[in-house]
């Protein structure tokens, strides 16, 4: 099959995070099973220009990459020579596959892979749960949604969603959605082995040698994430250092205060974006992953933990939370519980570890993306045989 992936941001960009991994580790595996894949995308990334040219193509671990350049707010991702190069070329590819809501790069995608009556699938990335669509801009996705969305939603060949929960909470928007493809996000279960402690920061060595349980936040420091419930709930916690890392994405200012005000600023350690061995190191020298999130359609960072034998504590708002009640391999408690229930978890070591070991078998066992991708192989053949039937 010849697949195009479209997505408003990719490569070598990665403050876009989890979409941009989930991609990208699709696409790869796609290719090494035989198939031609496209991956159409912006030059920007969260709030910078990367440095490719209009219409540039390379080549990423057997990806083709096409970039088109913004025009105009960032943030709706308006790139006329993407919306032009969908217009003139998606005749020839098999599935119009697109990723994310509420931006032009998806819209157009939908617009033309159903123009030419190529299949096309979306992957709303937790762009369309019912809470996500209320919380933040509310009038301008209702608005996005009837004008622009509504007819490309209406006629989805497939919609690719990655939990049960995020099923769950599809809107009414006066049409029956198509049975979704269920299928998570994963990881490659290849790669080379964790890194040393020599590559953590002389600041987390330390916290090491003196056996401080070390807990995780890893991801954006946004509205979403529940940073607020980290800060209220650290006081009750009489053991534990809490590491943040991540992007700022508007909530950081916010968390630091209110980490003030409860006394408890000396207890966490901002360290900004990380990634590649560093972030690694981090997944594999943390003992407990927190994320207390209001909304989360799956957690990519959740797979990439266990896959380092980190267990996680997360809210039932997060996608992963079926996967780690399956395997065992975490808790999954309300934040109202997190501040009577954290000492407890954190005073049997043991019990952490083996739940984080569980978590690893379960990422070799369903997670790899290698395995993922007959999944998606699965599916996209299966609706094509269907189109083909009914024409």
């Amino acid at each position: 099959m010849k697949l195009l992936q479209v997505i408003p941001s990719y490569l070598p960009g990665l403050r876009y995070g989890g979409p941009i991994a989930s991609v990208h580790g699709l696409s790869r595996a796609l290719v090494e099973r035989g198939h031609r894949v496209e991956v159409w995308t912006t030059d920007m990334d969260e709030g910078q220009r990367l440095a490719v040219g209009e219409g540039e193509r390379r080549e990423i671990d057997g990806v083709g990459v096409r970039y088109f350049r913004v025009q105009g707010p960032p943030r709706l991702r308006h790139a006329p020579g993407l919306r032009r190069a969908l217009a003139a070329g998606v005749q020839g590819f098999d599935w119009v596959h697109a990723h994310g809501l509420f931006q032009f790069p998806s819209h157009w995608a939908l617009r033309a892979g159903q123009s030419a009556g190529v299949p096309t699938a979306l992957s709303p990335r937790g762009m369309l749960q019912r809470e996500a669509i209320e919380a933040r801009g509310a009038l301008r996705k209702r608005v996005w949604l009837r004008w622009l969305e509504t007819g490309g939603l209406a006629r989805l060949t497939g919609l690719h969603l990655t939990a049960e929960l995020e099923r769950e909470r599809l809107p009414e928007l006066g049409f029956p959605w198509p049975e979704p493809w269920l299928i998570p996000n994963g990881i490659r279960t290849d790669l080379p082995a964790a890194p040393s402690l020599d590559e953590l920061d002389p600041e987390l060595l330390g916290l090491l040698a003196r056996g401080e349980p070390l807990l995780l936040f890893l991801g954006r420091l946004s509205w979403k994430k529940g940073l607020d419930r980290l800060a209220d709930g650290l006081p009750s916690w009489p053991r534990g250092h809490l590491l943040v890392a991540g992007p700022d994405e508007g909530a950081g200012a916010a968390f630091e205060a209110r980490l003030r005000q409860r006394g408890v600023r000396h207890r966490v350690s901002l360290l900004g974006p990380v990634d590649g061995r560093a972030k690694a190191a981090l997944l594999a020298h943390s003992d407990l992953l927190l994320l207390p999130s209001r909304s989360e359609n799956f957690a990519n960072v959740v797979v990439e933990g266990l896959a380092q034998g980190l267990p996680a504590l997360v809210t039932p708002e997060v996608g992963a939370a079926e996967l780690l009640q399956r395997w065992r391999a975490g808790h999954v408690l309300p934040a109202e519980r997190w501040p009577a229930e954290l000492p407890r978890l954190l005073a049997d070591g043991a019990a952490l570890k083996a739940a984080g070991e569980r978590g690893r078998r379960m990422v070799s066992a369903e997670l790899d993306w290698r395995r993922l991708a007959e999944r998606f192989e699965d599916a996209y053949g299966g609706r094509s045989r269907a189109r083909a039937s009914a024409a």
